[in-house]
């Protein structure tokens, strides 16, 4: 009794929708999907609600490849939302693929896996077209754009690899369970739209094709609200979102660089353009449409919240805050507008803390910032040594000590952000900011001036 096999597979969302396209194209996504095959029933069974994975296995079989065991039993861990469009039916077979591979000891090409796994998805019913450009990306980096009526080892037109993947965050909206169920008749209502997103893909335009096929998805199944939806994700500062698959989820891809702004082309920096992202919650019957939450919350803080939100316990042992009442709409008079963030990459980082109109900046390399976002929403202005913010600064360097001591902070004890938060506290008087590095002896420097010709 044993683990025969075991296979891991990602999640994915579209760039082009095979049914409206003609052509199928999906980038992988970081979500993924484990399965174990075992010759003995575990105590967990599979959530597979299509019998996918026993379809898996009879696609396998009439391969001509041999079963592993008698009988099979699986054991399934995803965090892909199943039927919203996420590619979790191409992940699940490409895995479950994967694990007869290393149970049997065969050796097959990734088309061949590619092949079995969209065979088992038509056979299975989740799929029109078999989704070979889903498969593809549940099993290899990039993307490529296929032709879903060959055989994936002929059917690549195009491919590639999305440029600086770990430079972009991706958001994904779910919105429930599917409730608008593709019919192929009415992909043809967005030809046009369909080819806008054929053609930004051939010039290389991936965001542009992810956004223009997301529209056409929406109105193939006159998706209003998921079109809107979208729209607004882009205001809110998105480079691309749109439905994927046939939805009901929504893909945003954000990215942090600031373009220019302060003189800066990357991320990292205590800057809005940089560290203020957009987040959009959906949850019907819990947060009324049209909540905004002007309070500073932080990336740690998402995970307790949308636990409390669905009711769900945590360990207990998360730096975040449940904010869950903020977005409820419950009593939430004690709560305390501030975040904390800091930089990375770095020994020597910088520290900050964060309300809705103040930032409290600390650096080894600069003396300490002081934002006002009401007065200065460009950040221009330091107003550290403005004499009327005074108690501003006392404040949030307060609270920013609290913070790197109770989560043992290294940067906390980094010599000048040291210094500075010490005179931010207690300090009187002019600041008189300490260099980051000790000044060298002074040259001299030549007299390189030449005489006047007389």
């Amino acid at each position: 009794m044993a683990v025969l096999g075991q296979g891991t597979a990602q999640g994915a969302c579209t760039l082009l929708h095979a049914l409206g396209a003609g052509y199928g194209s999906s980038i992988g996504l970081d979500i993924s999907t484990r399965v174990r095959l075992r010759d003995d029933e575990p105590n967990n069974v599979a959530d597979d609600p299509s019998n996918l994975l026993e379809h898996t296995v009879s696609v396998w079989e009439d391969a001509g490849l041999s079963r592993p065991a008698r009988y099979l039993f699986w054991q399934v861990r995803s965090d892909i939302p199943i039927g919203v469009g996420l590619k979790s039916s191409a992940a699940l077979s490409v895995a479950a693929i994967k694990a007869l591979i290393q149970a049997t000891e065969v050796e097959l090409e990734d088309a061949d896996i590619v092949d079995l796994a969209s065979r088992a998805q038509l056979a299975a019913g989740v799929s029109f077209t078999g989704s070979v450009d889903d498969s593809w990306a549940a099993l290899t980096p990039g993307w490529k754009v296929v032709d879903p009526n060959l055989p994936a080892a002929q059917g690549i037109l195009l491919e590639g690899e999305f440029p600086v993947p770990d430079d972009w965050t991706v958001i994904i909206a779910l919105r429930g369970e599917r409730e608008l169920l593709p019919v192929p008749e009415r992909f043809a209502m967005g030809t046009e739209q369909f080819q806008a997103a054929v053609n930004a893909v051939e010039q290389g335009d991936l965001l542009l094709a992810l956004t223009l096929n997301g529209r056409a998805v929406a109105t193939a199944l006159a998706d209003g609200p998921g079109r809107r939806l979208a729209n607004d994700m882009m205001v809110w500062g998105g480079r691309a979102a749109g439905i994927s698959g046939s939805g009901p989820a929504i893909i945003c891809f954000v990215h942090g660089d600031l373009r220019g702004e302060h003189f800066r082309h990357n991320k990292g920096v205590p800057y809005e353009g940089s560290c203020r992202v957009p987040f959009v919650v959906y949850y019907p019957g819990k947060v009324k449409p049209g909540t905004r939450i002007d309070q500073a919350l932080g990336s740690v803080d998402f995970l307790p919240t949308m636990m409390s939100m669905m009711g769900v316990a945590t360990v207990g042992t998360e730096e975040g805050r449940d904010a869950s009442r903020l977005f409820t709409g419950a009593a939430a008079d004690d709560w305390q507008d501030i975040t904390f963030l800091r930089g990375t990459g770095g020994v020597q980082g910088w520290l900050m803390a964060v309300t809705d109109r103040y930032k409290f900046v600390l650096s080894p390399n600069d003396p300490p910032w002081l934002f006002d976002l009401t007065r200065d929403p460009d950040e221009i202005t330091n107003f550290f040594e403005h004499s009327g913010y005074r108690e501003i600064v006392q404040q949030l360097a307060k609270q920013l000590h609290a913070y790197g001591t109770k989560h043992h902070d290294p940067f906390i004890n980094v010599a000048r952000i040291k210094a500075d938060l010490e005179w931010s506290i207690r300090g009187t008087g002019p600041y008189v900011g300490k260099p980051s590095k000790p000044a060298g002896p002074a040259r001299k420097r030549k007299n390189t001036a030449k005489k006047k010709s007389k």
